[in-house]
C-alpha cells in the first residue's frame, strides 16, 4: 500500500526522468499513483483525482515545451492518467504542461494544452 501525500504539491524539479517523484527523501514512482489533475486538463468533467496509467516520452507528442518554446530532450517524460490527461513536467520552464483530448459534440477529439 502506498503512503498517503494528498495535499502535498509537488515540484517540477523534483520529478526525474523515470517519472519519479523524490519527497523528503522518498522517491516515489508516479505511474500508478493517484495525482491531482487541475481544473483546466478537464475538459469532459473528468475526476478531480486520476491514476498514472503510464510513462512515455513527450517528444511523441509534442517537441517544444509551449510556454517557453525550448525543445524537449528525448528523456522528457510525460504521464499519462486513465482518462487520457497527460502532464509533462518540464524542466526547461519550471512548468507542468498539461494536455488533454477535448471531446466535441460531433464525437471527435481535439488537443488542447493548459
Amino acid at each position: 500500500m502506498r503512503e498517503d501525500y494528498s495535499g502535498i504539491m509537488m515540484n517540477v524539479e523534483d520529478i526525474d526522468e523515470d517519472g519519479n517523484w523524490t519527497y523528503e527523501g522518498t522517491m516515489v514512482p508516479l505511474v500508478g499513483s493517484t495525482i491531482p489533475i487541475p481544473e483546466s486538463a478537464r475538459p469532459n468533467g473528468e475526476d478531480e483525482e486520476q491514476e498514472v496509467l503510464l510513462l512515455l516520452r513527450a517528444m511523441e507528442f509534442i517537441s517544444e515545451c509551449p510556454n517557453c518554446e525550448e525543445s524537449f530532450t528525448e528523456k522528457t517524460p510525460i504521464l499519462v492518467t486513465l482518462t487520457g490527461a497527460k502532464m509533462i513536467p518540464a524542466h526547461c520552464c519550471n512548468t507542468f504542461i498539461w494536455m488533454t483530448e477535448k471531446r466535441e459534440n460531433n464525437g471527435r477529439s481535439s488537443r488542447q494544452h493548459t
